[in-house]
């Protein structure tokens, strides 16, 4: 029942044209969940085979991304992980894209300003309790390596469509264009 992909747009960018369709419709249809270190992927394995219905997971980066998680990283769908507490300003990624999160977040650091770094790992089911949280936020940072239309930010706009508080968010992905193959 599972379905995973091994691609992934910027690591890709040969597909792209098939597979960003492709993904925005599974998106929409599927539980999804990015796993970006694949030392972990037989715990992520393990919660996809307690969902009823097709789960499609999407293996994120290269061989070569840097580690971000701990020996005792608890992975459950639909649960963000808060790997940074700051106030303010949010980054909320998703896939390769965590670990660049964490070096802007660093970056703001050495400039005073203390980030919150979230991995939104689970794109569907969203955790709107995070969001709930980030509200506040002055501002709502999404990172993705995939298009715009139909992803992370997109997910998170739709959510504050309808709230009555609607934060500041920037949305950092890939645009509604057709890129040319490149280096990851």
């Amino acid at each position: 029942k599972e379905l995973a992909d091994v691609e992934t747009q910027l690591s890709c960018l040969a597909h792209i044209a098939d597979n960003s369709k492709l993904e925005s419709y599974i998106l929409k249809e599927f539980e999804k969940s990015n796993v970006i270190e694949l030392d972990r992927f037989n715990q992520v394995v393990e919660e996809a085979s307690k969902i009823e219905g097709p789960v499609y997971l999407r293996l994120t980066g290269n061989v070569g991304n840097p580690i971000v998680y701990s020996e005792d990283f608890e992975y459950t769908i639909g649960k963000a992980n808060v790997l940074r507490k700051g106030e303010k300003v949010a980054l909320v990624a998703t896939g390769a894209m965590v670990h660049q999160a964490i070096c802007v977040a660093d970056t703001l650091k050495e400039k005073g300003n203390v980030a919150t770094v979230i991995d939104m790992h689970t794109i569907k089911p969203l955790d709107v309790n995070i969001l709930d949280e980030l509200a506040e936020y002055d501002l709502i940072v999404t990172i993705e390596e995939h298009s715009v239309i139909g992803g992370l930010g997109s997910a998170v706009a739709e959510y504050f469509a309808c709230k009555k508080i609607k934060p500041v968010y920037l949305i950092f992905g890939i645009r509604d264009i057709f890129p040319h193959a490149g280096a990851y």
